[in-house]
C-alpha cells in the first residue's frame, strides 16, 4: 500500500523556506515519487537538474520515473547522465541493463551493463541472475549462463528463479538429467509452480522416461486445470505410449482451451484412427483442415498413424473432396463427412 499522499498545500509549506535549491526540488521529487505522483516527481527532478546538473541522485531517480511513463529511451539517457557523474553505481548499471533488454529489446548493450555491474559487486545476486537469463535466452551461450546462475545461487542458494532458469539453460543445452535435478531444487522451494513441473516433464520426455513425464503433466493439471500446455503435452506423451483413449481425453480438453490449433485436431484424429473410430477421426481431420488446409492436406497422405483410416471408403471420399479449389474447400470437405 503506497504511503499517504500529502496535500499540495502541506508540501508547499514544508519546502517554502528553501524552494529554489537543488535539495528542496530533489527531496520533494522523492516524496512525490513515493506517493506515486509521478508527473510531479518528474517535474521536481527536472527542476533539481536544472539547478545543479552535477548531482547523480536526481538523474538516477528521474530514470525510475521515466520508466513509469514508458519513456524507456529517455530513462536510459538519464542513467547515462548519472553514470557520467558516478560510473561506480552498481544499481545504475543494473537498471540500465534491465531497461535495455526488457523494454527496448537491445540485448548486446544490456549484457555490457550487467557485466559492468558484476565487476563492481561480484557477490550480488541480481546482475548474475539477469546476465545468465540474457545469455541463455538471447545468445544461446548456455555454459556461460549456467555459470552465472551458479554465481547467483552462491549469493542466494534458496532462490527459486535461479534454479528454474538454470534448469532451462541445461535443458536448452540438452543436459536433460542435470535439468531435472535443477527443477527438483526449484520445486522444493515452490512445489506448486506450473512451469517448473511442465519443463521437468519435458526433460523426462527427452530421456524417454515417459511415465515420469506424464506424472509431471498430471501435476500441472492439478495446479491449473485450465492450463493449455499441461493438457497438450500430456496428450502427446499418452499418444506416444499408445494410450489412445486417455490421449483423446487430454486432446478434448486441450482443444476446448484452444480450438484454433490445427495440430491438436490432427493428432486427435490420429488417436481416433487408431481406435477405429472413423467418424470422429474424419471430424477432427476436418477441423484441422479448416484451420490449416495446406499442412493437413500434405500430412494425411503420408501419415502412418492414419493408415487404417486411409483404407476406409469415407476417407477416400473426404480426401477426394480436398481437391476442390478456392474458398469452398472447407465446405466441400465438411459435406463429404456429413454425407
Amino acid at each position: 500500500m503506497p504511503p499517504a499522499i500529502p496535500t499540495e498545500t502541506a508540501l508547499d509549506r514544508h519546502f517554502e523556506s528553501y524552494w529554489e535549491t537543488y535539495s528542496a526540488c530533489y527531496q520533494r521529487g522523492r516524496v512525490c515519487e513515493e506517493a506515486e505522483r509521478y508527473q510531479e516527481a518528474l517535474d521536481r527532478y527536472d527542476a533539481a537538474i536544472e539547478l545543479d546538473p552535477s548531482q547523480f541522485d536526481a538523474w538516477y531517480r528521474r530514470a525510475s520515473v521515466l520508466v513509469e511513463f514508458g519513456k524507456y529511451r529517455q530513462a536510459v539517457q538519464s542513467l547515462d547522465a548519472a553514470l557520467e557523474l558516478d560510473g561506480d553505481s552498481y544499481w545504475a548499471w543494473y537498471g540500465r541493463g534491465c531497461i535495455l533488454w526488457e523494454y527496448l529489446g537491445e540485448p548486446e548493450p544490456a549484457l555490457g551493463s550487467f557485466e559492468r555491474a558484476i565487476a563492481l559487486h561480484p557477490g550480488d545476486y541480481w546482475a548474475w541472475y539477469r546476465r545468465g537469463y540474457l545469455l541463455a535466452e538471447e545468445f544461446e551461450r548456455f555454459d556461460a549462463a549456467i555459470e552465472c546462475f551458479d554465481a547467483a545461487l552462491d549469493a542466494r542458494p534458496d532462490d527459486f528463479w535461479a534454479w528454474y532458469r538454470r534448469g532451462n539453460a541445461q535443458r536448452y543445452a540438452q543436459r536433460y538429467r542435470a535439468a531435472i535435478r535443477s527443477y527438483d531444487r526449484a520445486l522444493a522451494l515452490r512445489p506448486d509452480d506450473y512451469w517448473a513441473w511442465l519443463r521437468r516433464g519435458d526433460s523426462f520426455v527427452r530421456v524417454h522416461y515417459l511415465q515420469d513425464a506424464i506424472q509431471c503433466y498430471d501435476r500441472t493439471i492439478e495446479i491449473d486445470d485450465g492450463g493449455f500446455w499441461g493438457w497438450c503435452k500430456r496428450a502427446e506423451v499418452l499418444r506416444q505410449c499408445g494410450q489412445w483413449a486417455q490421449a483423446i481425453v487430454s486432446y478434448d480438453r486441450a482443444v476446448e482451451i484452444d480450438p484454433n490449433d490445427a495440430t491438436l485436431w490432427y493428432n486427435r484424429a490420429c488417436c481416433f484412427a487408431q481406435t477405429g473410430n472413423t467418424s470422429s477421426a474424419l471430424g477432427s481431420l476436418q477441423q484441422a483442415f479448416v484451420i490449416d488446409p495446406q499442412t493437413t492436406r500434405s500430412a494425411v497422405v503420408i501419415d502412418r498413424d492414419l493408415e487404417s483410416l486411409s483404407q476406409t471408403p469415407d476417407f477416400a471420399v473426404w480426401l477426394g473432396s480436398l481437391g476442390a479449389a478456392g474458398a469452398g474447400e472447407a465446405n466441400v470437405a465438411a459435406e463429404a463427412i456429413d454425407a
